[in-house]
Parts: structure tokens; sequence; C-alpha cells
């Protein structure tokens, strides 16, 4: 490869479930397929010299309307294990947590960093999860801490990126939508 690398790549995977439905395989089967795509992917971008990568596993809209939903919770459960155990890694993970638990599912809440610790320095490759989230409640959520900590006369664009960038997470220099299409 010839060119900067980027620090940071985002990932949206796409495509499971069509990958299955083209094979005749179980839906769950297309999703444990993508798990183990994406750790493959992760070491990937780790041997290139990505610094980071964020994997959009779950957005809130997606829990919302997919009917497979506790197929794609257990594939994301699984996927969270396999990239733990790839590698010494820094792994986090971001969304609403309580979104989870509201819906039953505790077990995966608790693996939540809201504002993850900055990473590992022995550590040169970080991995984001982002399970139940969406951007916008983020960005809601940093406007509220501003808030909280400064009043709303700090209230501004500056303030916001800065809050967000204290909770760990650099801007994405390229973002991959996984779907198929070209």
């Amino acid at each position: 490869m010839s060119g900067p690398v980027p620090r940071h790549l985002a990932i949206v995977p796409d495509g499971n479930r069509r990958w299955a439905r083209a094979r005749g395989v179980p839906v769950r089967v297309g999703y444990a397929r993508g798990a183990e795509r994406t750790v493959q992917v992760l070491r990937w971008c780790e041997e290139a010299g990505v610094e980071t990568v964020s994997v959009w596993a779950l957005s809130l809209e997606n829990m919302a309307k997919r009917p497979e939903l506790p197929v794609m919770l257990d594939a994301i459960g699984t996927l969270m294990e396999r990239v733990r155990a790839a590698g010494p890694w820094d792994v986090r993970i971001v969304g609403s947590p309580e979104r989870l638990a509201a819906i039953g599912l505790p077990s995966l809440s608790g693996s939540f960093a809201r504002s993850p610790e900055p990473a590992d320095t022995a550590r040169r490759f970080t991995v984001n999860l982002a399970v139940a989230y969406d951007g916008r409640e983020e960005v809601v959520a940093a406007a509220r801490a501003v808030l909280a900590e400064s009043g709303p006369g700090c209230l501004d664009s500056a303030a916001i990126g800065a809050r967000l960038a204290r909770w760990g997470l650099p801007d994405c220099d390229l973002i991959l939508r996984a779907s198929g299409e070209q």
C-alpha cells in the first residue's frame, strides 16, 4: 500500500442478512460470518498501521426495526469475545447500555464504557465497538455535559467538540460501509 494510512477507520458492516439469504442459510449464520470477517479486517488494519478502528455493530435505529435483534445481539456478544481475544488491543464498547437493559439485555450492557479511559499507551491499536449507538445522541450527551460543567454561556460547537474528544474517540479519517454495492 502506498500513501498515508488512516489513523482512525470507521466501519459500518452491512449485508449479513442478505449474505445468509443468498446462500440459503439461517440469518444467525450470516451474522456469525460477519463477526469472523470483522476480526479478520481488524487484523488487516492493525498490520497496515491503522491506530483506531470503530465498528458500528448496532444502531439504535436497527434496534427498533430488526426482527432478528436477538440473533444480532448474540453475534455482537460473540464478536466482543473474539475481538477481546484476538490480540493485545484496547477494546472499548460505546453506545447506550441503558437501551439494552431496557429491552432485557443487561448482559451486554455491562460491557459498556460511556466515557472510555484513555487508551493504554503500550497498546497501539484501539477497537471501538458501537452497540446501541447513535451519533446524534452522542452529540446531545456532549452538549448536556458541557451545560452541566460550564453553563449555557459556554455551549458552542468548540466546547461540544472538546467534550467529545475527551471521551477518547478521535475524528474518523475514513468511513467504510460494507453493503455489497459498488
